[in-house]
This record gives C-alpha cells, structure tokens and sequence, in this order.
C-alpha cells in the first residue's frame, strides 16, 4: 500500500513549541521539566535550549511504576562462587560491595544506580566514560 499524500490539515500543531509542549506532556505528564538557553550572541536567530528534569523525580516515578513492584533489589545478598566454595561472586547489583557499605550505613537504605542520557557525538572507542557520583546520599 502507498501512504496517501501529505494534507497539512492533518497535523494537529501549528508550530513547533505547541508540538513540542503536547510531547512533554504526554512524555513526562507529572514532571516540570526545566529550561535553559544555551543562546549566544553569535547564534543570530538560532533558538538553543536545553531542557531537563530533577533527576530525582524521575527516579521517584520511574522506581514507583507498578510493573517493577517486586522486581527491585531491597536489601544485601552476599553471592558466592560455585566453581570456588567461600569465595565472593559478584553477580546482581544487590551483591556488589557498593550496596554492602550502604546498607552498613543505614540499614534501611537501598542504593539506586541512575544513568543518564549522554550523547553519542563525543563517545567512542578512544574516550573514557565515568559515573556520576553524588557527593552526598540522597533519601528519595
């Protein structure tokens, strides 16, 4: 089948902010999302902003959804080797030495890795990559 031809009736958005809102409304419905013009003076009429949301808000409704109820590592579980008796294995996030010193810590703590989107433009395979870590633990 051919796909019929462009009618410009058929687009709901007559510019490309209100497009952009119904996307991060749909997309993000609950959240703010917060922006920031990266405009120089040079850029003559070139509109550049970046947006973004508090990363912990995201965290919360993301780890709030109903489908990982269950599936989320609580608490520490110490795993051992079965080609090696005794002998520590890593395996799941909950088995790592990370969750181990936070939950010595505090006992009702459970670390939460975030990642967060970096574009591909400056990675490949001659550049390093390092987590972000914050300076403080945060209690969401």
């Amino acid at each position: 089948m051919f796909q019929a031809s462009y009618r410009s009736a058929d687009v709901p958005y007559r510019t490309l902010k209100s497009m952009s809102n119904a996307i991060l409304k749909h997309v993000l419905p609950e959240s703010k999302p917060k922006r920031v013009s990266l405009h120089e003076a040079m850029d003559g009429d070139q509109v550049l902003d970046f947006y973004w949301i508090d990363p912990i808000d995201a965290a919360k409704r993301f780890i709030s959804k109903p489908k990982f109820a269950g599936k989320l590592y609580t608490k520490f579980e110490r795993q051992d080797s079965v080609r090696r008796p005794g002998k520590r294995a890593f395996g799941r996030a909950n088995s790592g030495l990370v969750f181990q010193s936070a939950q010595l810590i505090d006992p009702f703590s459970s670390p939460l890795l975030l990642l967060f989107y970096a574009d591909k433009t400056f990675s490949g395979k001659h550049r390093s990559h390092h987590p972000i870590y914050s300076k403080f633990p945060t209690k969401i």
